[in-house]
C-alpha cells in the first residue's frame, strides 16, 4: 500500500481542477474543457477565450482521473507532513519555560 510520499507524486501526475465553460453561441451552447493546476489559472484561460460576457456557466470539479487515483487518500494523511513530532513539540514547550507537568499533560493528550 502506498504512503503518503507516493500518494502525493501519484496526486500530481494529473491536473488538479477540471473547468467545464459553457458559451453561448448562435448554434446554442458550446462547452469548452480546462485542465489545469492552480485555480488562479482559470482566470488567464477564461481572458484568452471569448468574450467573458457570452459565458453561460462555468463549472469546476477535481480532475477525475487525479480522484481515481488516490481515493483513498484521506485529510488526516495529506496533514501529516504538516503536524510536528511530539518530540519537537515538548522541546519547544521546555523553550518556552512550560512546567515538566504541563508537558506530560499535553503530551498525553497529543498521544492519546
Amino acid at each position: 500500500m502506498p504512503g503518503a510520499k507516493e500518494k502525493l507524486s501519484q496526486l500530481k501526475a494529473h491536473p488538479r481542477w477540471w473547468a467545464i465553460v459553457s458559451y453561448r453561441t448562435r448554434n446554442g451552447v458550446v462547452c469548452v474543457d480546462h485542465l489545469f493546476e492552480e485555480l488562479r489559472e482559470l482566470h488567464d484561460l477564461i481572458e484568452l477565450g471569448p468574450d467573458w460576457e457570452t459565458i453561460e456557466d462555468i463549472t469546476i470539479k477535481l480532475n477525475p482521473r487525479r480522484r481515481q487515483q488516490v481515493a483513498d487518500y484521506t485529510t488526516e494523511e495529506s496533514m501529516a507532513p504538516k503536524l510536528l513530532p511530539i518530540e519537537v513539540v515538548v522541546e519547544v514547550m521546555r523553550a518556552l519555560g512550560k512546567t515538566e507537568e504541563e508537558i506530560m499533560l499535553i503530551r498525553k493528550q497529543l498521544e492519546g
